[in-house]
């Protein structure tokens, strides 16, 4: 049962900038969508197999590297998608037993249930692949601001300092 977490990030010629006098910064240039591949489904996209989330990818990223530290720790892990109380956000949970962590999704707008069970090892591999995915589209974006190339270098080993 393949897991992938996939994204595509905005072209910068739609990347609205912040009204920050620190634009373009790291962060705001990792606008774009993302959603999860599992078990022949595309979790927290909608009916037309389009992500629903436009956000920034980079919190999707540091949300699942958050994920997995919980997951490690035993904890169960709740991953909020939108505003809490939102009754239209998904509810996506994970619970780690042993070297395993059960997923368990619904999404109440289309009424989709998917519940299925992945490897840590797996988990650990998806959570790599979007590591070097994502670093990769981000240093494409950065072009010569060394600015910009200075904290690329330092966010690009945060997976790998994170994760035991």
């Amino acid at each position: 049962m393949p897991l992938r977490f996939r994204f595509r990030l905005t072209p910068l010629d739609q990347v609205t900038p912040w009204s920050s006098e620190y634009w373009p910064h790291w962060f705001g240039l990792s606008d774009g969508t993302y959603w999860i591949e599992l078990d022949g489904h595309r979790l927290l996209c909608g009916r037309d197999g389009g992500p629903f989330i436009d956000y920034y990818v980079c919190r999707f990223w540091e949300d699942l590297v958050e994920t997995t530290l919980a997951l490690f720790a035993g904890r169960t892990h709740q991953f909020y998608l939108g505003y809490p109380g939102d009754r239209h956000n998904p509810e996506f949970s994970l619970r780690r037993t042993k070297n395993r962590i059960k997923i368990h999704y619904h999404d109440r707008i289309d009424d989709i249930t998917v519940v299925a069970t992945v490897p840590m090892k797996q988990w650990l591999a998806a959570l790599a692949e979007l590591d070097r995915e994502f670093v990769a589209a981000m240093a494409e974006r950065l072009g010569g601001d060394p600015k910009l190339l200075a904290e690329h270098e330092q966010r690009a080993r945060w997976v790998a300092k994170a994760l035991p």
